[in-house]
């Protein structure tokens, strides 16, 4: 059989089937290849159990276990591959941490998109639950419905088995509106200023006023 691992993970073990005859106490050696078969070593690790777990593998390597009981010749099984499935090409990066102002409470993300074919990436929002993606496989996609203070996005890609991940982070900062203004020449409250405006990324704001009678 064949069986694949992400690298630097540890495999699952290869369980070995049940043995019977001979004279009923069985004695087990699993061996290693990591020429496809050709050439065979004691495997790394505990190797003497019925059943083997593999260490973290740098190569592909393929396992085989004898059986040996008495003076009956030694019984070999089946190979069992194992092959690595590499990490996806980094390194990953989700963009920069920003502190924003926003009328709609949106803003577009910038992470770099995955660099091998094959590879894909996808954004989630662990926190808080109300942020809403546009495109989650879009690595520059804008995301909006944010809450005030931090919203965190983190960009997964993935190749195979095996992801890498980044996370970043979008503070959406509060605005500041004044209640009122007088513009009457005096030194007092004759501005109106809005704290928190971001025009280059909200193309439209409508401001209404309205006089002390209720006049706009």
């Amino acid at each position: 059989g064949q069986s694949s691992v992400c690298e630097n993970s540890v495999p699952d073990p290869v369980n070995g089937s049940s043995v019977a005859g001979g004279s009923g106490a069985y004695f087990y050696l699993w061996e290693q290849s990591v020429d496809g078969g050709t050439s065979w070593t004691a495997a790394d690790g505990t190797n003497t159990l019925s059943n083997y777990q593999p260490p973290v593998l740098l190569n592909n390597t393929t396992y085989r276990r004898n059986v040996t009981s008495a003076d009956c010749l030694p019984n070999i099984s089946p190979a069992v591959g194992i092959s690595i499935n590499p990490l996806p090409q980094g390194p990953v990066f989700a963009g920069e941490d920003e502190s924003i102002h926003s009328i709609d409470k949106s803003y577009y993300l910038n992470a770099d998109p995955p660099v091998t074919a094959g590879e894909s990436g996808v954004w989630t929002a662990p926190q808080p639950a109300t942020s809403v993606i546009m495109n989650d496989s879009d690595s520059k996609t804008e995301v909006y419905n944010l809450s005030s203070g931090n919203n965190l996005f983190v960009w997964t890609i993935t190749n195979g088995l095996c992801t890498i991940d980044d996370s970043v982070s979008i503070e959406l900062l509060p605005f500041v509106i004044p209640e009122g203004f007088s513009p009457n020449g005096d030194v007092w409250n004759n501005k109106f200023i809005i704290e928190g405006l971001n025009l280059s990324d909200q193309q439209i704001a409508e401001l209404s006023i309205l006089n002390g009678a209720g006049t706009v």
